[in-house]
């Protein structure tokens, strides 16, 4: 069965601590996002997966079908409890096209359908498809349509164009059209900030799954709804993100940084406060500083 709440991949920000933080309230399937298949299939150490993970996903980008079904193979036999696949068809990075993969691979629906093709050879799990919008309804259509003929089990559809970045308002007209045209379903993507809106979209007929991305980066209680935290509440949050981390695998300063950009968003005084962390010269010091916030 289709999970109904997605936590959406996020490169270099959704690593297996926040994904499984993310699960604790209330995401029902996230995925360990833009997995390189060439290094998969050089054997690199790319996949960040932890067996207490559940409902894990893993998405893949390349533009090479040849290589697809031999990271399958290779991803599927180091992390058995994957339960589904995806292909990156979305991300809008000039540093992921500059290959042909992500965004870049929308105009070559062939190539899509190869790749589709290539990973179901070595699976039985499910395979899904995440692209982005064109400014043409029909020519958005026509790619789904042809997703959907590949063979993939579902289609993720986020709302903007590659162009649009993530400026702009995300199109869920055009996500409606597509699911519209479709047998498979659709996981709608794009601006839902609680669990809610994105229940209202299901229930509209936009979509028959959601997923979440940039409200759950600063705020992963989204999925339960609670889309106002105070300065406190985000406090205790971070800290509750560092023990998840100290429990599986440890903790680095880098991403630590990263997650208080993320983590106070909104709170009154935030230049100051992410000031302070920058400016932290080890871990120690930067949970340090964060305990000592009131």
């Amino acid at each position: 069965m289709l999970p109904k709440a997605f936590l959406a991949p996020t490169f270099e920000y959704g690593n297996a601590p926040f994904r499984l933080m993310c699960q604790r309230y209330g995401a029902e399937a996230t995925v360990v996002p833009l997995v390189n298949v060439s290094a998969v299939v050089r054997h690199a150490d790319v996949i960040d997966a932890l067996p207490e993970e559940k409902n894990l996903g893993l998405q893949f980008s390349g533009p090479k079908p040849d290589e697809f079904a031999e990271a399958v193979r290779l991803s599927l036999k180091q992390f058995p409890f994957i339960r589904r696949l995806d292909l990156n068809s979305g991300c809008p990075s000039t540093v992921t096209m500059r290959d042909g993969s992500g965004s870049a691979l929308m105009r070559r629906p062939e190539t899509i359908a190869a790749i589709v093709k290539a990973m179901k050879s070595e699976t039985d799990l499910p395979v899904s498809v995440k692209i982005r919008i064109f400014t043409d309804k029909e020519k958005t259509i026509e790619l789904a349509s042809a997703i959907e003929r590949a063979g993939a089990d579902f289609i993720i559809v986020h709302g903007r164009t590659a162009r649009q970045g993530y400026s702009s308002t995300a199109d869920w007209e055009m996500i409606r059209d597509v699911k519209g045209s479709l047998s498979i379903p659709l996981v709608g993507n794009g601006d839902i900030k609680s669990a809610e809106e994105g229940r209202s979209k299901m229930k509209d007929g936009f979509c028959d799954a959601f997923m979440i991305g940039r409200a759950a980066m600063s705020n992963p209680m989204v999925f339960r709804d609670k889309t106002y935290l105070t300065y406190e509440q985000r406090r205790k949050m971070f800290l509750e993100y560092i023990g998840i981390c100290r429990e599986h695998g440890g903790i680095a300063l880098k991403d630590l940084k990263l997650k208080s950009v993320q983590f106070y968003r909104g709170v009154s005084g935030v230049a100051a406060i992410r000031q302070r962390m920058m400016l932290c010269k080890t871990v120690d010091e930067l949970i340090s500083r964060i305990e000592s916030e009131r």
